[in-house]
């Protein structure tokens, strides 16, 4: 229970919770092996597969002219390809293309969840979530970028490499 057991709505405009660690909390829904599951793991999952079924569905069958959503997601996907891919890292961000499409839909899908009747939830309101993407696209990011410039990581990481 997230808010308090009483709570004057005509009176206060916000309804403070007795705990504020409740707020912090994820109710487990159950449990398999010993590990809980909560609603946010399973609306990633959700999000996820909602992701692989939209691109499947709208790319499978490519046709000289298209379905309404086939339509729809070519322009997903050029939007992607050559708004976000092309005018920011270049003429080579094709072959990251993927990588961005995905990420894209998948936090487009997750901010869709808090409009979608009975979920109500964004899964990217979970601080650790955009985290997590942010993180693996910077290291991405620092990997790309030294490999670009000829660095070796292993020289970088281990400074005896180079007396030799």
């Amino acid at each position: 229970m997230i808010l308090a057991a009483e709570c004057d709505v005509a009176n206060e405009v916000i309804c403070v919770p007795e705990n504020v660690s409740e707020l912090f909390e994820f109710p487990t829904l159950f449990t398999i092996g010993g590990f809980e599951v909560t609603r946010t793991e399973i609306l990633m999952f959700l999000a996820a597969f909602v992701v692989v079924a939209l691109l499947y569905f709208g790319l499978r069958q490519q046709r000289l002219v298209p379905t309404k959503f086939g339509a729809t997601i070519e322009g997903v996907v050029g939007f992607v390809r050559d708004g976000v891919g092309r005018d920011v890292i270049g003429p080579e961000s094709t072959k990251y293309l993927p990588y961005l499409l995905a990420m894209f839909l998948f936090v487009l899908v997750g901010n869709l969840f808090e409009v979608t009747p009975l979920i109500n939830f964004p899964i990217t309101s979970r601080m650790a979530i955009p985290a997590f993407l942010s993180l693996v696209t910077y290291w991405i990011f620092v990997i790309l970028g030294f490999s670009l410039l000829g660095y070796a990581l292993d020289e970088i990481l281990n400074p005896r490499l180079r007396e030799r």
